[in-house]
């Protein structure tokens, strides 16, 4: 008998080519996180007190790039699902999907909302600062670059690749060096010290679990921005 040779299948360049620009929009989109949170912490700790409470245009320059991504990462992520084949047939996962981009479009919306209302309304005190320029930015790209990321790896659009989670795992400890840096030293030794792939190798991306940090990350989100809107609505009510 003779071996019959059978060729394995193998991914062509077109096959190929979907999946490499979404690697590539994924590291863009960390990329424009890292610098999203970045910018507005360096004002805050490059311009005092006084200056942010009189000059509207600092406030606004503070918040803009944050709530520009947000909104953006949500539109973006909006348009994606109503270009997608995916059309839920049972009642729940109707539910749960048009959930979703109803609280899209909610995030969205007040990302948009902010840029206008919260630099109007004066910050008059440190905390007022701390947390417009700090920890609301902080919060609203971490959310909305989870949410995009995720929702690719829950696609399988792309790969969980080290680049893409060091630079997760990078954005979020680079918040806690920066913010606590301003008080402690020894705080900053530690987290330099502190090996990245040592996270990479005890989480394991499965869909169970990314389908659960989604979920929990999105409840979080909703109480941020509903937080959000309630200073805009009390800013616009008091005009």
């Amino acid at each position: 008998m003779s071996n019959t040779h059978v060729p394995e299948p193998h991914e062509t360049n077109e096959q190929r080519h979907p999946t490499n620009q979404s690697r590539s929009k994924v590291t863009y989109n960390g990329l424009a996180s890292v610098i999203s949170v970045a910018l507005p912490i360096a004002m805050y700790f490059i311009f005092d007190k006084d200056r942010f409470k009189e000059d509207p245009l600092l406030r606004f320059a503070t918040i803009l790039l944050p709530f520009s991504y947000s909104a953006t990462q949500y539109l973006f992520l909006l348009y994606a699902n109503w270009k997608s084949n995916y059309k839920p047939e049972d009642t729940l996962h109707k539910a749960l999907y048009y959930s979703f981009n109803a609280l899209l479009i909610a995030f969205a919306t007040i990302s948009i909302l902010s840029i206008v209302a919260l630099p109007i309304d004066g910050w008059g005190s440190r905390n007022d600062i701390v947390i417009h320029s700090v920890i609301l930015p902080f919060f609203v790209v971490w959310s909305a670059y989870l949410t995009f990321t995720i929702n690719c790896l829950i696609m399988k659009t792309i790969r969980l690749t080290d680049v893409n989670f060091c630079m997760l795992i990078a954005l979020m400890m680079m918040i806690r060096i920066i913010v606590e840096f301003k008080s402690s030293n020894r705080e900053y030794r530690y987290y330099r010290q502190m090996p990245t792939p040592m996270f990479r190798d005890t989480f394991l991306p499965t869909i169970k679990r990314m389908v659960s940090i989604l979920t929990t990350m999105l409840v979080l989100a909703t109480f941020m921005y509903a937080f959000i809107a309630w200073k805009c609505l009390i800013f616009l009510r008091n005009m």
